[in-house]
């Protein structure tokens, strides 16, 4: 039940961001970026749990999504000169140098973070791009 009303929490954070988009940007013939009034069953919420190799907290279950987040974000580099690696599982990220944001929002295809919703339909979106499209 906590996680239940966990992810609503958070998808109305995400739905919130949303309409925030749709009320800042200029949209021309378009107020929303979908077609239909009706609001979507959730998607099915999975356990949230780090896959991080040699993560200490690999045994949590995690029942609040933000949280599970900003743990897995704390596995980056502490420094900015470091490079970032990802540890996660069969990963095959390419160990190149990138900035410690993009190395986040590489983190966020593990995760499966979504940062934007409709605030109409209710559909989760990694990115305001994709919100957009």
């Amino acid at each position: 039940m906590a996680r239940h009303l966990n992810f609503h929490s958070y998808h109305t954070k995400l739905k919130c961001h949303g309409q925030n988009i749709l009320n800042s940007e200029t949209w021309n013939e378009i107020r929303t970026p979908c077609i239909s009034n009706n609001p979507k069953i959730l998607p099915k919420m999975k356990n949230y749990k780090c896959e991080w190799v040699g993560c200490l907290a690999q045994d949590i279950d995690w029942l609040q999504p933000i949280e599970f987040f900003k743990h897995v974000y704390n596995h980056k580099p502490d420094r900015s000169h470091e490079v970032p690696l990802c540890k996660w599982p069969e990963c095959n990220f390419e160990k190149k140098k990138m900035f410690t944001s993009k190395f986040r929002e590489h983190l966020r295809t593990h995760t499966k973070e979504k940062m934007v919703a409709c605030p109409t339909c209710g559909s989760m979106f990694a990115n305001r791009i994709k919100f957009y499209d």
